[in-house]
């Protein structure tokens, strides 16, 4: 057969083409992503990005995790929620909302950190959390600790 691609003439692909020219619009700097935000600059640019929405009532009643980790999560978004309000990942892991900043909503994560993951969805569960009783806890002592 051909041993190299001249013993077969002009070798052309029709696909390098299209694969090489892209526009430069599809490239990003890689200075902007050498670069590590804080969780203030990353939520002044997801406001950004979001702030073309729309919909800003779904601001109010749902959230992006801007940060996971030992157990807290920070979540873009959320602007009515309460302390001590639930809320559900969208993994379906839920968590207590408890340091209400500006910019941020530390959240307790009340399951695995381990499934959500930055970007996840967060939603308003809409109650403040709290344990059901009955009369028949009447009169009995309770240990919060187990």
């Amino acid at each position: 057969m051909f041993r190299n691609l001249t013993q077969f003439g002009s070798f052309k692909n029709p696909l390098t083409k299209s694969i090489f020219n892209f526009p430069q619009k599809f490239f990003r700097s890689t200075n902007s992503l050498k670069k590590k935000l804080s969780v203030g600059e990353a939520a002044v640019v997801l406001e950004q990005r979001i702030s073309g929405l729309s919909q800003v009532n779904d601001l109010k009643e749902f959230g992006t995790v801007i940060s996971i980790g030992d157990g807290i999560a920070r979540v873009f978004g959320l602007l009515k929620v309460q302390a001590g309000e639930m809320v559900e990942f969208s993994s379906g892991v839920k968590g207590m909302a408890l340091n209400l900043e500006t910019d941020n909503v530390g959240i307790v994560v009340l399951g695995n950190d381990r499934e959500i993951m930055e970007g996840d969805v967060v939603k308003r569960m809409g109650s403040i959390v709290d344990v059901p009783i009955g009369e028949e806890m009447l009169g009995r002592v309770l240990d919060a600790l187990g």
